[in-house]
């Protein structure tokens, strides 16, 4: 099974790669909970895959997939809606749920686990390491965000 060209352990280790490079800048938090949406026709999405990398308490892991969930439903919506490319766009300022991002090409990866804008930068690194976003794009969405995590990322 490929998901937008790309198998789930293509998927898997552009994200461990990604983790890791954030790790060297934002090393208080090293897991999280990581989800790809397809979309499989207009305004309708599908759960591809989830998955966890890194080590997560029960309950952390728990409100991470509830938050991971609330991030991608959200911006299926909004992208439909308003053209939203990042959750950070249609953000709760309080519960602080950025962290979403809508590829060029299709998928939605959401990310939850560290805080949302390094949540975000790993979202898109993951994004460029597996060709579904250029690096342009990546950059303008990053600065949606004024994610200075993903500026800091793409250089290591």
């Amino acid at each position: 099974m490929k998901i937008h060209g790309s198998t789930p352990c293509d998927i898997a280790l552009a994200a461990e790669e990604n983790l890791t490079k954030m790790r060297v800048i934002f090393p208080t938090r090293n897991a999280c909970i990581v989800r790809v949406v397809e979309p499989v026709g207009e305004g309708v999405w599908q759960m591809a895959m989830t998955f966890r990398l890194g080590i997560l308490k029960h309950e952390t892991y728990e409100r991470n997939l509830i938050n991971s969930k609330e991030k991608y439903e959200r911006l299926s919506r909004k992208n439909q809606k308003y053209s939203h490319l990042s959750s950070w766009q249609s953000r709760d300022g309080f519960s602080r749920h950025g962290g979403a991002i809508v590829t060029t090409t299709g998928p939605i990866l959401s990310i939850a686990g560290l805080t949302e804008l390094p949540d975000e930068a790993v979202a898109l690194g993951i994004a460029m390491s597996l060709n579904w976003i250029d690096k342009d794009s990546a950059v303008g969405i990053a600065k949606i965000s004024r994610n200075n995590f993903f500026d800091s990322l793409i250089k290591i």
